[in-house]
């Protein structure tokens, strides 16, 4: 996976989605970015109510998460590879949520905040991208929150199968339709809006019917179509997942094959 998966690219594979960004938009992304810094389970990303650093996550998984002012706290979202601590990063406001490492480690880098509000302002494209990009978090929290308020459970555990492998797939990280889920079914009961026990009875019903197959911290969606279907997920959202699952596969290829072609 090579060279898309080092932050920058990342990032531009991400910001692609809605503009055609050239080799120069690419290194002018990576001159943004700073120090790598490897963080723990646990560890936070980013402070409720507070303006820190800007980081890219490379590698492992966070939680987007809300604490109330007693104590409780509710996940809002998974953050995963290729998506920055702030989805608006031009943005002069603090955080209204924390965000926490969910696996073991995870691997983030630090991006320069006045580099990256300069690269904004002097490059439109890149410019335009973060736009679309922040257009499509939009339209996937009204998603989520049509989820957690209208759909029966079946639903509401398809869907966030569904947009993990579909938001995980469109960076190029999804292997025979299996995926990675460090998540504990506790953790996923707070994204869905149920109970534990509710969530466990609902992912038999889902194996039963042969949409998801649930093996240790491994995911596989032998019916993903279907899957979204159930969820009713957007005809649009997919062919966007597809369509970008295809462009990472053949970066990942022509990256291999370069590092694999004689000097």
């Amino acid at each position: 996976m090579a060279e898309l998966l080092t932050p920058s690219r990342l990032l531009a594979h991400r910001l692609s989605v809605g503009v055609d960004l050239s080799r120069g938009d690419i290194d002018a992304l990576a001159q943004a970015a700073d120090r790598i810094h490897t963080f723990r389970r646990g560890e936070t990303l980013a402070e409720q109510g507070r303006r820190g650093g800007i980081w890219l996550l490379s590698e492992g998984w966070a939680l987007r998460q809300k604490i109330l002012r007693d104590g409780r706290r509710q996940i809002t979202s998974i953050m995963l590879p290729g998506e920055l601590t702030e989805k608006g990063p031009v943005l002069p406001v603090s955080f209204g949520h924390s965000i926490v490492v969910a696996t073991d480690f995870a691997i983030a880098q630090e991006f320069d905040r006045t580099k990256l509000m300069h690269l904004t302002e002097t490059n439109p494209t890149i410019m335009r991208g973060f736009f679309v990009e922040e257009l499509i978090q939009r339209a996937m929290l009204e998603e989520r929150n049509a989820v957690l308020g209208r759909m029966y459970a079946d639903e509401r555990l398809a869907f966030l199968l569904y947009e993990t492998y579909a938001r995980l797939h469109a960076m190029g990280m999804v292997q025979h339709q299996s995926y990675d889920m460090p998540l504990s079914q506790g953790e996923v009961a707070d994204l869905v809006g149920m109970s534990p026990v509710h969530v466990n009875r609902t992912l038999q019903s889902l194996r039963a019917r042969g949409l998801v197959e649930w093996s240790g911290h491994q995911v596989r969606l032998p019916d993903p179509a279907e899957l979204a279907r159930l969820a009713q997920v957007s005809p649009d959202f997919v062919s966007i997942v597809m369509e970008f699952g295809e462009r990472a596969g053949r970066l990942r290829d022509e990256r291999g094959a370069s590092e694999g072609a004689p000097n």
